[in-house]
């Protein structure tokens, strides 16, 4: 797989929707076969830069959310979601658990921000996979 775009601020790399392609396409490689894959994202974490043109319309009048900074985070994080949840219902993936957590609480500077997020709180998700084959547990 080719990755002809890069993203991020200070740290510049891979972009996360890109990182979503080929996670999805490793998992669906050789389904039989277990795997252990860690994602870090990278254009949808601090420091970063905003999405343009996105559907939250942040910094206007018509934002999703009014903190510009807590908009610009969750639109950023929002197309994270939709790559995992590509990922996730991808009808050729294997019986697969998808563990999302952060590896830092949200460090938001500004008081208006923060109060958006739970202090000293790592968020975490857990996609347990439903269908009726066992995970060799």
């Amino acid at each position: 797989m080719r990755f002809h775009q890069r993203c991020g601020s200070v740290f510049t790399g891979l972009c996360d929707n890109d990182i979503a392609s080929a996670v999805r396409d490793r998992l669906t490689t050789n389904p039989a076969e277990r795997k252990l894959l860690y994602w870090l994202t990278l254009n949808s974490h601090i420091p970063y830069v905003p999405k343009q043109g996105g559907n939250f319309k942040c910094g206007s009048d018509a934002a999703e959310i009014a903190n510009t900074k807590v908009c610009e985070l969750t639109e950023l994080w929002a197309d994270v979601f939709d790559g995992v949840a590509s990922i996730a219902t991808d009808p050729n993936l294997p019986p697969t658990d998808i563990f999302i957590v952060g590896d830092h609480p949200t460090p938001l500077w500004e008081r208006a921000a923060a109060e958006h997020f739970t202090p000293h709180k790592v968020q975490w998700h857990l996609l347990r996979d439903n269908r009726t084959t066992t995970h060799g547990e």
